[in-house]
């Protein structure tokens, strides 16, 4: 398995995210959940490591999720804007107030999936009632949440 930047997805990667969580000079929002971890040791290419009972709880967080290492030295503080994953769908662009774009990613494990080719969400906010309504009027949406 492959990070949508080609680094390898292995127990070495699992390492760098819990070693960058870990690591108090890093001063993430959530280190308070990691503290409790020493250290995490590789076993072998797939296997970790990680000695801390309630570590399962911890893994149920969305700071938990496994970013590319790659992709972690490249944009550091930055990696939010630049989410690099193993899933179907790769992070193509986001422009905050546009739209938030995605794509398939050719590299996923699962063969066949996804069966879309893009995404791309454009946000309509609550003072644009009326441009949502005419884009659907239009057929420039295919999914509509309610309009009041």
């Amino acid at each position: 398995m492959k990070f949508h930047d080609g680094t390898d997805f292995n127990a070495e990667a699992v390492k760098a995210v819990f070693d960058r969580v870990t690591n108090p000079d890093n001063k993430l929002k959530r280190y308070n959940l990691f503290n409790k971890i020493e250290k995490t040791e590789v076993l072998d290419p797939y296997t970790v490591k990680i000695p801390f009972s309630a570590f399962i709880n911890v893994l149920a967080h969305p700071s938990a999720v496994m970013i590319s290492p790659t992709a972690l030295k490249k944009y550091g503080k930055d990696i939010a804007f630049h989410p690099v994953g193993t899933g179907p769908l790769e992070f193509v662009e986001w422009k905050q107030t546009d739209d938030l774009k995605v794509k398939r990613f050719a590299g996923y494990w699962k063969k066949g999936l996804p069966k879309i080719d893009m995404i791309d969400w454009k946000p309509v906010v609550r003072q644009q009632h009326a441009r949502r309504a005419n884009a659907d009027r239009r057929g420039g949406l295919r999914v509509l949440g309610a309009v009041r």
